[in-house]
């Protein structure tokens, strides 16, 4: 009696999951595999963004509209796309990353390329049309200080700070040894390129260091935020000295937190394609490279990963319902007429 309960329980339970679990499909890349961006580049700091793909000339009427499946951080969504002005072929949509500490969102360079989908609206249904991705820069590889004069620096030599390579998007301060050189958002750094005069009243003999850093809002509710101050981006080091023996600019870097401000880093594994278990070729979709494991090939990618994990619990427990069914039967052979 137990075993044809389990196989009246576990067998209605496996077509379900049959059922349920979608058949994945191929669909082809998009005209531009990478998406246009604006700001371009897109740093991780941006706060809104443009992704323009090229679906090409459709000329087929029953499809009414198009959206564009995206991820920005931890956070997946989809918009209503809209074409370009003056093109028949590509379309857009527009992400702001604005909101609450709860909601908001960051463009994450370690993930880059990020992929995003193109669905073409046919009827009342979504359909996968195709694939494309957008690149997010770090800034903090891109920023750059300098000094003028860079030698023969003695007390009360006027110095100017130059910047380049910022985003645009994003305010920054100046600090001069750890201090910073304008107080607040109103007087911040907001160009991708600035010439900014050190205040000199307090250097003394000896080296310095001039930092620059973002200024980052937290937005507490509709009137209520604050502000601190992110990690160094990049530095310049000089020194000062005096009339016998000048200061002279010491170095500079633009890489000096290099595995910090945002960006995790993690122990590399064997890649894999998990279409096969074999190993990641040049024509390996992302969503398709996995990290080698003692059980195999596993998916990186949340939703491969869940299909997966779904296919696996449909062959444990369609292979339970086969013995539970194979016993069932000796049960019955073996009954010889009886009943219980």
């Amino acid at each position: 009696m137990l075993a044809r309960l389990l196989i009246i329980v576990l067998f209605p339970v496996t077509l379900f999951l049959m059922v349920q679990i979608p058949t994945s499909y191929a669909i082809g890349k998009c005209n531009n595999p990478i998406a246009n961006t604006v700001p371009d580049p897109l740093f991780e700091n941006s706060l809104d963004a443009r992704f323009i793909v090229d679906v090409g000339k459709n000329k087929q009427s029953n499809i009414s509209g198009w959206k564009i499946e995206f991820q920005c951080g931890t956070r997946q969504d989809q918009k209503d796309a809209l074409f370009v002005p003056d093109s028949e072929s590509k379309i857009y949509i527009d992400i702001s990353n604005s909101g609450t500490l709860m909601n908001r969102c960051e463009f994450d360079p370690k993930n880059s390329p990020v992929p995003i989908k193109v669905k073409a609206q046919v009827g009342n249904n979504d359909v996968d049309y195709c694939e494309a991705s957008y690149v997010v820069h770090d800034s903090i590889k891109y920023c750059t200080l300098d000094i003028q004069p860079d030698k023969e620096i003695i007390i009360g030599t006027p110095i100017t700070v130059s910047g380049k390579n910022l985003s645009k998007d994003v305010q920054y301060v100046l600090k001069l040894d750890d201090q910073e050189q304008a107080a607040g958002p109103r007087s911040a750094i907001n160009a991708p390129s600035f010439d900014y005069p050190l205040d000199i009243s307090k250097l003394s003999y000896g080296l310095h260091q001039v930092t620059l850093h973002r200024i980052i809002y937290d937005t507490l509710g509709p009137f209520a935020w604050k502000y601190h101050h992110g990690p160094p981006l990049c530095e310049v080091i000089f020194n000062v000295g005096d009339d016998t023996q000048p200061g002279v600019k010491i170095s500079q870097d633009n890489q000096l937190t290099k595995g910090l401000g945002g960006i995790i880093t993690s122990a590399a594994g064997i890649a894999c394609d998990t279409h096969d278990g074999g190993p990641v070729r040049d024509d390996t979709p992302d969503h398709r490279i996995g990290i080698m494991t003692a059980i195999g090939c596993v998916p990186t990618e949340p939703v491969e990963l869940v299909k997966g994990l779904f296919r696996l619990a449909l062959g444990v427990s369609g292979g339970i319902a086969l013995l539970l069914m194979i016993f069932g039967g000796f049960l019955m052979i073996t009954s010889a007429g009886n009943p219980d």
